[in-house]
């Protein structure tokens, strides 16, 4: 092979590199995000889109998937939906929500694709008591209902006050006592 074959052949080689890492670069953004609620698949009628560091999701398949009734008023192109006491108002294009009576700013307004109202589902989810879990490596979005949501340990002060809470007390001789100590020394 000439000199100028072994350039052209690696040129072209570069080149045939070079135009595939757009193409995996684009399908990796293009990935839909998976929904779970409670570990079970949830299918929206429209694709969940993110918004800056907010997903936004369609309001009737969220509010059915969680059990929320929800009203719309198309004059004020105002949403309230309602599960038990907890109530929550939302608006196209303002920022300003309301839970209950009181006002909250959220980081995108909700928005209406393919006639569909999208809303951030984040905002949604907590209000009527579900934790949501963000996976970004997999993008993949973890809805639970907070009664089958594990607690927040944070410090050994509040370990020990969910033992208290469980009945296993950290004098009741079942061990938790050295637990206790062992959790103060590693979180030192």
């Amino acid at each position: 092979m000439s000199k100028n074959q072994s350039w052209m052949a690696r040129l072209l080689v570069i080149s045939l590199l070079a135009g595939a890492i757009p193409a995996a670069a684009q399908a990796q953004t293009e990935q839909g995000i998976s929904l779970s609620l409670n570990g079970g698949p949830v299918r929206f009628s429209v694709e969940p889109q993110l918004v800056n560091s907010t997903l936004m999701v369609p309001l009737r398949d969220v509010s059915t998937t969680l059990g929320v009734t929800v009203e719309w008023e198309q004059a004020a192109k105002t949403a309230t939906a309602v599960k038990g006491e907890r109530s929550i108002q939302l608006t196209v294009g303002s920022t300003t929500a309301y839970r209950g009576d009181t006002a909250v700013t959220l980081a995108e307004a909700p928005v209406t694709v393919q006639d569909k109202l999208l809303v951030p589902l984040r905002f949604f989810s907590e209000s009527f008591d579900f934790n949501v879990y963000w996976d970004g490596a997999n993008r993949a979005v973890s809805i639970v209902d907070a009664d089958k949501s594990l607690p927040t340990v944070g410090s050994v002060a509040r370990l020990q006050e969910l033992l208290k809470e469980s009945g296993f007390g950290t004098d009741s001789g079942s061990g938790f006592a050295a637990t206790g100590a062992v959790a103060e020394k590693a979180m030192s």
